[in-house]
């Protein structure tokens, strides 16, 4: 897998809406990649903070956003989708508890992970199916 944070137009689920507030998440996330080119630890580690943070500002308004769009369109799998939303947010607040005291290196590359591994699966495969269903709706 490749360690930086790389959006791809493979990651577009056809809701216009959705697909840029999940560029937008992207586009937040990417700023780690630049992290190792700051040569202060204290920098990085204030950097990685910030970006973590602002991710999850942002995660936490697009699955509002997200949450109230099932709601609109009566999806049938509502509950369940907003029970993954909840499990990652708190993957994400983990992540911003143990920067505290795990190495920055350990940090990217979970971010990294939640990133290109549990984003993108939940992309692909959880908002995929709310866009089948305004489709067939």
């Amino acid at each position: 897998m490749n360690n930086s944070i790389q959006w791809n137009n493979q990651f577009l689920i056809g809701n216009d809406i959705i697909d840029d507030q999940h560029q937008t998440l992207f586009k937040i996330a990417q700023k780690s990649n630049y992290i190792t080119d700051i040569t202060n630890i204290d920098e990085q580690e204030e950097l990685l903070k910030d970006i973590l943070h602002e991710l999850y500002e942002y995660v936490e308004y697009h699955f509002s956003q997200e949450e109230a769009l099932m709601d609109d369109i009566l999806y049938i799998d509502t509950d369940n989708h907003k029970q993954i939303h909840k499990h990652m947010l708190g993957e994400l607040n983990t992540l911003t508890v143990e920067i505290s005291y795990s190495k920055l290196s350990e940090i990217t590359a979970k971010l990294n992970e939640f990133v290109q591994v549990v984003f993108v699966k939940h992309i692909k495969i959880e908002d995929q199916k709310i866009s089948d269903f305004i489709v067939k709706n």
